[in-house]
C-alpha cells in the first residue's frame, strides 16, 4: 500500500515502505540473536544474511516476472526493477536463496542447517510485519460478519489480518518447537509446511487471478513446497548424505512455567500492535466501530 504517512524533502514514507523496513530490521535482529544463541560465528551469520537477502529479492522478483505477469514485463522491461510498485514471489526468492546458501555452505565446509533454523522464526516475524503495509485484497463476504471491512459499499475479508494472526501463531509454534526439535533443520521444514498452509488458506479469501483450475500461483507454489518438505521429513534419512544427522536428537531445557502466561500476554499484545496500523489504513471491522469503548482508538 502506497498510502503516504509523511513526506520529508524529496522522500516520502508510506505504510508499505515502513512496514517493509521494519520487517527487514526485526528479521535481521532475530536471526542474529537466534544464531548467537546457537553459538554460530557472527561473521558467518552476517554472510548468510547478506546472501539470503540479495538472492531473496532477486529470486522473488524474477519469480513474479516469469510466473505472474510475464507478457507485461517482456513488453516493459524497465518495469522489472521497480520494486517499489510491488510484485515479489516469496517462493521464488526462497528457492534461489536456499540454493545459493547450500552452495555457499558446501563451498566453505559449513553445516547449513543451524543457520536455516535460526532464520525460520525470523522469516515468519518479518513476513507478519510486512503484511501491515499490504492493501486490502479480500473477497466479498457471504454474510454480515463483524470482522468484515467496508470497501466500496460491501463487506470484504481482511486478508492481511488473517495472515498476520496465522503467521504469529506459526511464530509462537516455531519458538515452542525450538526446544523440542529432533534434528537441526527441522524448524525450517516446519516453517515451509506452516507457511505453505497459511498461503493456501489466506489466498482462498483474496481476489487473485487463478492460474490453474481455481488455484492461484501462490497456492500452487505452496502446495509443491509442502509436499517437498513432507517427503524430506519422511525420507530424509535416506536422501541426506549423513544419516546420523537425522538420528541426533537435540536436548534443550524447557521454559519456565512462570513465563508461559507472560508469553501469551506478550503474544496477544504483539498481534494487536500489528493489527491496529493495518486496520487504521484499510478500515476497521464493522463490529469494532459499533463498540463505544474502542471508538476513540479508531478515531486516532
Amino acid at each position: 500500500m502506497n498510502t503516504v504517512i509523511f513526506p520529508w524533502g524529496p522522500f516520502t514514507f508510506s505504510v508499505l515502505s515502513l512496514s517493509f523496513s521494519a520487517a527487514i530490521l526485526v528479521g535481521l535482529i532475530a536471526v542474529i540473536i537466534a544464531g548467537r544463541r546457537e553459538r554460530l560465528s557472527f561473521q558467518r551469520i552476517i554472510d548468510f544474511i547478506l546472501i539470503s537477502m540479495v538472492c531473496g529479492v532477486v529470486g522473488g522478483r524474477l519469480g513474479h516476472v516469469l510466473l505472474v505477469n510475464r507478457d507485461y514485463y517482456f513488453q516493459n522491461p524497465e518495469q522489472i526493477i521497480r520494486l517499489q510498485d510491488g510484485g515479489v514471489s516469496f517462493w521464488g526468492g526462497f528457492l534461489l536463496a536456499l540454493a545459493v546458501a547450500i552452495f555457499w555452505a558446501r563451498r566453505r565446509g559449513y553445516s547449513l542447517e543451524p543457520y536455516l533454523d535460526a532464520a525460520a522464526p525470523a522469516l515468519v516475524l518479518g513476513l507478519s510485519l510486512g503484511k501491515i503495509g499490504y492493501s486490502l485484497q479480500g473477497k466479498a463476504m457471504s454474510g454480515a460478519y463483524p470482522w468484515g471491512v467496508l470497501q466500496d459499499g460491501q463487506l470484504v475479508h481482511p486478508d492481511g489480518a488473517y495472515a498476520i494472526v496465522l503467521l504469529m501463531l506459526l511464530y509462537f509454534y516455531l519458538n515452542r518447537c525450538y526446544r523440542r526439535v529432533h534434528y537441526k533443520g527441522e524448524l525450517m521444514l516446519f516453517f515451509i509446511v506452516g507457511y505453505g498452509l497459511i498461503n493456501l488458506v489466506v489466498d482462498h479469501f483474496r481476489v487473485l487471478p487463478a492460474v490453474w483450475w481455481q488455484a492461484t500461483a501462490g497456492q500452487l507454489g505452496s502446495l509443491v513446497m509442502i509436499l517437498l518438505a513432507l517427503v524430506y521429513m519422511i525420507g530424509g534419512s535416506k536422501v541426506y548424505p549423513s544419516s546420523h544427522y537425522f538420528a541426533r536428537k537435540i536436548d534443550r531445557s524447557p521454559p519456565s512455567r512462570l513465563k508461559s502466561p507472560l508469553r501469551v500476554l506478550w503474544g496477544l499484545l504483539f498481534i494487536a500492535v500489528q493489527l491496529y496500523p493495518y486496520f487504521m489504513v484499510n478500515g476497521f471491522p464493522v463490529g469494532l466501530t459499533n463498540l463505544v469503548p474502542l471508538r476513540f482508538l479508531i478515531r486516532l
